[in-house]
């Protein structure tokens, strides 16, 4: 098919839809997978389109009628969709990156991440990074897991939006209303919140950390273990003492101090980033918010420890023991969970390997991007919400854990 019968024929569907939309007879519109960048389509009436993995890319959509259209997976990347209306619409895994969404309305849309595979192509998150929202309608939208991450959202209405693990990192939310939204694990850091209405808002295990918070309405907002600045303190006392010991046991080789007990523990938001806990006692600490960005913890019990919305990023958790432990909403990203490979005295390997055992844990909207969990074993463990791409998770039952609603986009299996 030539190029210009390719557009007589995209020319002639949209003809035939604006009628069906019309109830003029015509027919409903299939684009599914159509390249239709650049075209000027504004103010059609789109209504139930069928537009799964099209490319409507610098198209002019200003005031385009897309209630109920399926959107899974199209690509709108610098389009002007101006006041446009996504009502209802199924636009998961859809991309808008610097899309101009002044004034639009998604009101009940479907935003979440989508999963397709096709030719060896896995579709992500919905995208909306750096993304003009000025004004844009959200109410009671399904968000979770997308990227707004450096957009505007200027005076936008995200009324009740469900955004679980939604990405905002230096979002503009400049009067902004939020109320009631559901930000569970949400990603604020260095947002502008200026003048934001909160009123009702959960952001339990959310990340505010950076953010300005005067004069925002938090008037009946859950903030249940929410990352903030001034949460984060450094070991004293007890802390710091058996700290102290256990490092020169450590660097003693044993010969002097003692490995550190803190089995049982209150460690909450505790700034231990860069320890090495080797042999330490851990089992039913509370590390709860604490930071743990680059510990050593491989071969640790940390059996029924309470680890919720704590640190762990680039951690060494090798044959590390997570049975029954609470990591909701605790960032994982490229920690080690993999395998320990077992040395003898001399520093050679035995052939044997540790596992880590992750049974029963509940990992409820953590973050485990590019996190390694080869042959974990993960019988029973919950990874509702969680975010796995490109987490290598080779060797692993998966069919012994739950991963309903989980983001495992490019994960190795």
């Amino acid at each position: 098919m030539t190029a210009q019968n390719d557009r007589d024929e995209l020319s002639a569907i949209l003809r035939a839809h604006a009628l069906y939309t019309l109830h003029r007879g015509g027919e409903r519109g299939d684009v599914t997978s159509r390249d239709l960048s650049g075209r000027n389509l504004r103010g059609l009436p789109l209504i139930e389109l069928r537009a799964p993995r099209a490319i409507f890319d610098g198209c002019n959509l200003a005031k385009a009628d897309f209630t109920r259209a399926d959107l899974f997976d199209a690509s709108f990347n610098e389009a002007d969709c101006r006041l446009a209306t996504f009502y209802h619409a199924d636009v998961r895994g859809t991309r808008f990156h610097r899309a101009m969404l002044a004034g639009a309305n998604f009101e009940g849309a479907d935003l979440r991440a989508g999963t397709y595979i096709a030719a060896g192509r896995t579709s992500s998150r919905t995208d909306m990074s750096r993304a003009d929202m000025e004004n844009a309608k959200f109410p009671s939208a399904k968000m979770d897991h997308a990227d707004l991450s450096a957009s505007n959202l200027n005076w936008a209405d995200l009324t009740g939006a469900h955004m679980h693990s939604v990405d905002l990192t230096d979002a503009d939310l400049r009067g902004a209303n939020l109320a009631e939204a559901k930000l569970y694990g949400a990603v604020l850091s260095g947002a502008n919140l200026k003048g934001a209405n909160l009123h009702g808002a959960s952001l339990s295990h959310a990340d505010i950390r950076g953010v300005d918070l005067d004069g925002v309405d938090l008037s009946h907002c859950v903030l249940l273990e929410a990352r903030k600045d001034a949460d984060t303190v450094k070991p004293k006392g007890k802390i710091a003492a058996l700290l102290q010991q256990h490092r020169l046991w450590l660097a003693s080789g044993g010969r002097e101090g003692e490995p550190a007990r803190f089995a049982g523990l209150d460690l909450r938001e505790l700034d231990l980033s860069d320890h090495d806990f080797s042999a330490a006692e851990l089992a039913g600490a509370n590390l709860q918010g604490a930071k743990l960005k680059g510990c050593r913890l491989a071969n640790c019990d940390l059996s029924e420890t309470r680890l919720s919305g704590a640190n762990l990023a680039d951690a060494d958790l090798r044959g590390v023991r997570l049975v029954g432990a609470k990591l909701d909403g605790a960032d994982l990203c490229r920690a080690d969970l993999s395998a320990l490979v077992l040395r003898d005295g001399h520093g050679k390997a035995t052939g044997r390997e540790l596992p880590s055992d992750l049974s029963g844990a509940d990992f409820t909207g953590a973050s485990l991007t590019e996190a390694k969990m080869q042959k974990a074993i993960v019988a029973g463990a919950n990874f509702a919400q969680a975010t796995l791409i490109r987490a290598d998770l080779r060797g692993c039952d998966l069919q012994s854990a739950n991963f309903a609603g989980s983001l495992l986009d490019e994960a190795l299996r």
